[in-house]
């Protein structure tokens, strides 16, 4: 009888540990589980702080910088995207003033005081240093397209021949004195160009289309497309 019970007690014992074994295994394994979750928290994370850079982004580059005309020299600057006039060889095609703004009309009556007041505004405490990008097709589909920061780059324009580039800083420049495109006399680490003055040279003829684009640090970039009127 003893023997009986005895063998009782054991089993019973058994049972108990081996449940008290799977019970651990089944605590055990749950702990990966949890720890498998916490990266998917940490990609949420880097989705929100994405998606608050690219606002942020967004929200600075804003265009305030642009090509403008007086169009009826009457102090109104009307900012511009298209262009349209005579590509005659020899002829000025357009000279464009580069007025760090977004505003589709500005009105002053001196284009130096305009342009610092709209600097001042849009881009305090900071050098602007306009720069472009020209770009034109020939009749026989060769596409060009040329980086002009400086009097350097516009003379490398000319030199080609279809398309002439004049560069001038308006804005230190004593007021009521004339003055010429910018050379390597003119240009100092003050210099700013401020307006563009493109003309058609002499192989024009084979011209089909002209773009211009400008740009500048802290803006996003503005574009002005160049119609021919009458061509010859």
């Amino acid at each position: 009888m003893k023997k009986i019970i005895a063998a009782l007690i054991i089993l019973a014992f058994t049972l108990t540990s081996c449940s008290l074994f799977r019970s651990e295994m089944v605590e055990s394994t749950t702990i990966p589980e949890t720890k498998e979750t916490a990266p998917q928290a940490d990609t949420e994370k880097q989705d929100d702080t994405t998606a608050e850079t690219t606002k942020k982004e967004e929200i600075v580059l804003r265009c305030h910088i642009g090509f403008y005309d007086d169009l009826q020299n009457n102090g109104n600057y009307t900012r511009l995207s298209e262009w349209n006039e005579p590509w005659i060889a020899g002829k000025d095609i357009a000279v464009f003033d580069i007025i760090p703004s977004g505003e589709e009309l500005l009105y002053s009556a001196s284009y130096k005081r305009l342009w610092n007041e709209e600097a001042d505004k849009n881009f305090p405490s900071q050098k602007i240093s306009p720069y472009f990008i020209l770009k034109y097709t020939l009749k026989d589909g060769t596409a060009k397209e040329i980086s002009i920061k400086n009097y350097q780059d516009a003379q490398t324009v000319t030199d080609e021949g279809y398309l002439e580039v004049y560069l001038y800083d308006d804005i230190h420049q004593e007021d009521g004195v004339w003055y010429y495109h910018l050379t390597a006399d003119t240009t100092n680490e003050n210099t700013v160009v401020s307006s563009f003055k493109l003309t058609a040279g002499y192989g024009i003829y084979m011209v089909k289309s002209i773009s211009l684009t400008v740009f500048a640090e802290g803006s996003s970039s503005a574009t002005v497309n160049i119609a021919c009127g009458i061509q010859s």
